[in-house]
Parts: C-alpha cells; structure tokens; sequence
C-alpha cells in the first residue's frame, strides 16, 4: 500500500484549521485512492488534545525527533505532503531527498498574492536565487491558490513551470443539498465576529449611517460567534434602528458543514467583509448552495466566483458596500431559480475535492 504523509509544523493546531487544511488532500489519497496516511504534527505541552476518527497522526514535542522519524521512515513514503516556501520545508525536503529520490513532495504554497498590504511577490524576490533553485529543485509539485502568484512564479522561474499547481480549496459535496435549494430573502454573513480581518462591523456601519428601506423585506442572518463585544454593538443599533429587530437573525455557531449548508442554501446573498484573507472556504461553500456573493476585493474569490453572479467592492468602503447591495436589489428583480442552480453547477465543475485536486491526481497516478 503506498503511503502519504502530510507534515503540519505548527504548534498548538487548532482542530478547524486542522480539519480545513488536511481534509481535502487526505480524502482523496487516503478514502479515494487507498493511500495509507499520517499527519505528523508539533506539539507543546498546552496543545489541545482533539481526535478525528479517520485520520491517523504523530506528534512530536520534539522537532529534532520529527527530524529523525523522518529520515529513517522517508524510504516508505510516496507523497510527502507539506506547507510554506521556508526553511523547514527545505530542511525536510533535503532529508527526504536524501533516502528517496523516485517519490514526490508536494507543497501547499498558502499564500495569497496581497496580505495585510503585502506584497507576496517582492516577499518572493527576497529569497536568494540560488536557495530558490534548490528548492525548486527538490521540489516536485507547488500548490497555488492565486492565479496571479501562479503566473509570476512561471514567469520567475519558467524552467520550473510545470512545477506550479493551482490548487484552490473546495466545497464540501453533500448530495441532500444538490438542486435542492429553495431561496428566501436572506442575506447571510458568516465568520468571526470579533475579528478585524473580517470587518463585519462594516455591515453594521452601513445600517446605522444609511437609508435602509430598500432591504425591509430581507432577514440578515449572522453564522458563527458572536462576542459579547459585538453583540453589544448590535444591542446599540437596535436602540437607534428598531425596525431592524425583525432583519437581524442570530444564528450561531454551526458544527457542521450540513447544518450550515441547511441556511445558506435558503440564502440569496452571502456577504463577505474581509479586509484580507488567504483561500476562504466560505466562497466555495456560498457557491455550492447558490449564492450570489457580495465580497469585498480580496484573496482570490474574484477569480474563482462566476461573474455573472457576484459584485466586488474596496476594502473598508462601506459607501460601495451599500451601493452594492441597492444594486443587488436590482439584480434580483432579473433572477430565476436557474440561476442559483448554475451558481451551484458552476461550484460542482469547480471545486469539488476532486476537482481542485485533478490537476495533481492526474500526474501522480499516470
């Protein structure tokens, strides 16, 4: 049986990033493809102790045992699954190099183009060509999540371009949910609450500070949690706007994908504030249950959402978010059930588990 091992170096993993990061490659090589599979992981004492029945894992409170393990275990490992251009990953690459040259080591790049007004490609440049080269080297196949940064890596390194992977992240496919979806007049956010990165008070700012009448007939629906911080400031517009005690819907945090999936296929709207993001999930899941996205201009949900079907606006401008939900509105007027079912469709050619990994699947078991 041929073996995968998916090495996650990070101290004190929480159980969603976990879960996020190495479900989708695990489902495919170890459910799909029979792969025989382990995460190795870092541990220090304070670390959460949380099990997944289907996963098999290591930790090591120790990097230099992880070191170890790994040079005397690299002769029976096939994919050799990592994450980051730094310099553990070339550490870990050169060992396993040294004992097995005919496998593969694949690495998630997780980086988007622009973080927090950084610029991944001048970050990029700054590695020493020579290092750059080594690494390419030892390096089998590199995910991407962001077209742009896939294309100037090809273009920096073109001897390496095949190298280069997209690989987006995915939707879970829950068949319950497939064209069944029955769309009320919703607009859902969904994230953390308390986080500046999501910027959802900018929601907030917008109902206080405009006129809106227009949205009278929707339900706004709030998933995930919600701290005592920004409950307080939804008590405080409530007091200024009391029309909006029958708008606002508290919803929570949801566990699973299914009980999400359950309100944002009744959606019409997912709204999305970030100030930044990496690959947010949530794009492929509004997706999968048909919604039409209002985002912010931010990750790589502008490349990957249907056109047709989506409007994007600045950071922080919560003038454009407004006017784009009056556009909306508008739209709305002009959309059948049809479309939402192709928003959906358009998700099941896309980014399935399957789909975002066909590229690399298709090499490996040729």
């Amino acid at each position: 049986m041929k073996k995968i091992i998916t090495l996650h170096p990070v101290y004190n993993l929480e159980r969603w990033y976990f879960n996020r990061d190495v479900w989708q490659i695990w489902y495919i090589f170890r459910k799909k493809r029979w792969y025989d599979a382990e995460v190795w992981c870092l541990k220090n004492k304070w670390q959460e102790n949380f099990e997944i029945k289907w996963q098999q894992w290591r930790w090591f409170e120790n990097i230099f045992k992880l070191y170890f393990t790994l040079f005397k275990e690299s002769k029976n490992i096939d994919l050799l699954h990592m994450y980051h251009i730094w310099r553990f990953s070339l550490i870990w690459a050169i060992i396993y190099k040294l004992r097995n040259q005919k496998w593969k080591i694949y690495i998630k790049m997780d980086t988007p183009l622009i973080i927090e007004n950084i610029d991944n490609r001048h970050q990029l440049k700054k590695i020493p060509k020579f290092i750059m080269i080594l690494f390419l080297k030892l390096i089998d196949y590199i995910w991407f999540e962001d077209k742009k940064l896939q294309k100037f890596m090809k273009d920096l390194y073109p001897k390496y371009r095949d190298k280069f992977i997209l690989t987006t992240s995915w939707a879970v496919n829950i068949p319950k949910f497939i064209w069944n979806i029955e769309k009320e007049n919703i607009i859902s956010l969904c994230g953390r609450f308390w986080s500046e990165q999501k910027n959802n008070e900018l929601l907030l700012d917008v109902l206080e500070r405009y006129n809106i009448s227009f949205i009278v007939w929707y339900k706004i629906q709030l998933i995930w949690s919600l701290t005592d911080d920004f409950l307080k400031k939804i008590d405080d517009l409530l007091i200024k706007k009391p029309m909006l005690k029958e708008i606002i819907v508290q919803v929570w945090f949801l566990d699973k994908k299914e009980e999400l999936y359950h309100f944002l296929s009744r959606t019409k709207i997912f709204l999305h504030t970030a100030n930044y993001e990496w690959d947010p999930n949530v794009q492929y899941d509004s997706m999968f249950c048909g919604c039409y996205m209002i985002s912010t201009d931010v990750a790589n949900i502008k490349q990957n959402y249907p056109k047709k079907y989506s409007i994007f606006y600045d950071i922080k401008y919560e003038v454009w978010l407004y006017n784009s939900l009056k556009q909306w509105i508008e739209i709305n007027n002009t959309l059948q059930a049809q479309d939402y079912i192709n928003i959906q469709n358009y998700c099941l050619e896309n980014f399935t588990r399957e789909e975002s990994l066909q590229e690399l699947t298709n090499r490996l078991w040729i």
